[in-house]
């Protein structure tokens, strides 16, 4: 069976390393506000793009997010690797 087809629809969210594990939560209850859950998932690099897009690639929704230190990337799976649909400083911290 396609392991997409056995996981729970959700959005995949990775934290880049070095970033605070905590910024997995605004996420998450960001999303959840919409009744959309979240999964985090392990990816490796430090391009944003190209993590958030990795993560819509393995997603039943189709929607990746990856986050760093000061920044975070909407990728949706049908969209090119460099054409993000949201790129976002983090500010305020």
């Amino acid at each position: 069976m396609d392991p997409l087809e056995q996981e729970r629809p959700s959005i995949h969210v990775t934290i880049l390393q070095g970033a605070d594990p905590a910024l997995y939560r605004w996420v998450q209850i960001g999303a959840e506000e919409e009744g959309v859950p979240c999964r985090l998932v392990d990816s490796e690099g430090d391009d944003l793009a190209a993590r958030a897009y990795e993560a819509a690639q393995s997603s039943r929704f189709g929607v990746g997010v990856s986050v760093s230190h000061d920044a975070a990337v909407l990728h949706e799976r049908h969209m090119p690797l460099q054409q993000p649909v949201m790129a976002l400083p983090l500010t305020g911290r």
